[in-house]
């Protein structure tokens, strides 16, 4: 969403794209969302795309490597929405039959549905970009080959700064800690009902997919198809958002001696460019030749310095093709954006594309490897 940092349950939307799902498979415990993905767009953002061989795989669409988005279904029998898998945020909503601005968005109608239970509970939920507006109620969620029971969710009856993305509405997948209301998030109840093999979920995002083949988001496991080499794991700092430390970063060979000790950082899926303090961001522009205030460079970026963060001890480097942006034609950015929030810095899309991510609740950490 916009620039502003989410207050409670909010998703940063620098990017929005979102893609239609393809048809997923379930091996035992494991489930795959294959995702679809959307190019990118200015002030807009992405979701996520994910994928494993031990879990449930949800395939992803990619919209132009700003948004990422899948499919679910809820009711009995299940209506049909196509979501933003967001790390950023815990909240799952969709637009209600009531909704007075959803009418491009597939709606959710209670009485169409067998088991819907009534909750009524008022929700707004604030994104940076946006917000939405709507009532709790509670039915059963359909994720790939998995059916979740009793998942609460909102019925959104207003919604701001989503009317223009091809997803219908957003599931979030941080820690129930930021979820408004406390309701629980879906991947939560997936391992209360002892829905999944492991307590974890992870994601590969394929920078080269447009529309279908965007990435997969697995839940209960990994595919070591989509990763090279052994994860390097850091625990979570935090729980709320997917928080983590990283020890500073590079330019070129130069390092930048700019964390004290530490950053604070997340892992986001629902941010489309790599963010970070404007000192620090403009640092790197600086030295790319980005320009620092509309983040325009020069697309033959072939001559440019590698950029890389030191996480757990190894290096994650980015190289030009990684961290250069193609809005259109002729025009690139930066994929390094400004953003100051207290120091935090927001690992999103450019970085997830290029390391494929593990989101271990169970252990408390996030693992990062090579993407293939």
């Amino acid at each position: 969403m916009g620039a502003n940092f989410k207050p409670t349950a909010a998703a940063f939307f620098l990017v929005f794209l979102l893609f239609p799902l393809v048809f997923p498979t379930h091996e035992g415990g494991l489930v795959r969302i294959g995702l679809k993905k959307r190019k990118f767009h200015k002030n807009k953002r992405v979701a996520a795309q994910l994928d494993s061989t031990e879990g449930e795989m949800e395939s992803l669409k990619n919209f132009r490597d700003t948004e990422y988005y899948g499919e679910i279904g809820i009711g009995t029998p299940p209506q049909t929405f196509t979501v933003i898998f967001d790390t950023g945020s815990s909240n799952l909503w969709v637009p209600s039959i009531y909704c007075s601005n959803c009418d491009s968005h597939s709606e959710y109608d209670s009485s169409n549905s067998s088991t819907y239970k009534d909750n009524g509970t008022f929700a707004y939920i604030a994104y940076g970009s946006g917000y939405v507006l709507g009532y709790f109620s509670q039915d059963d969620l359909k994720v790939s080959d998995l059916l979740v029971k009793y998942q609460d969710f909102t019925e959104t009856l207003f919604e701001s700064g989503f009317s223009g993305l091809p997803s219908d509405g957003l599931l979030g997948l941080a820690f129930p800690s930021i979820s408004v209301q406390k309701a629980d998030p879906p991947f939560y109840n997936m391992m209360s009902q002892g829905l999944v093999k492991e307590p974890l979920f992870s994601v590969w995002l394929n920078g080269n997919g447009i529309g279908e083949g965007g990435g997969e988001l697995v839940f209960g496991g990994s595919d070591p198809n989509h990763y090279t080499g052994e994860p390097t794991y850091v625990p979570v700092t935090k729980e709320g958002y997917w928080q983590f430390a990283f020890k500073d970063f590079s330019i070129g060979d130069k390092a930048a001696g700019y964390c004290k000790t530490s950053c604070p950082a997340i892992a986001d899926t629902g941010t489309s460019l790599f963010t970070g303090p404007t000192d620090a961001i403009d640092k790197i522009n600086e030295a790319i030749g980005a320009n620092t205030t509309d983040l325009t460079v020069n697309c033959n970026n072939s001559s440019l310095l590698i950029v890389s963060f030191i996480i757990g001890g190894k290096k994650f480097p980015l190289t030009p093709k990684q961290y250069i942006v193609q809005v259109s034609a002729t025009q690139c950015i930066s994929g390094f954006q400004p953003l100051d929030q207290q120091g935090l810095w927001i690992f999103g899309d450019v970085f997830m594309r290029a390391y494929w991510t593990v989101f271990d609740i169970g252990n408390s950490r996030l693992g990062f490897a090579t993407a293939k």
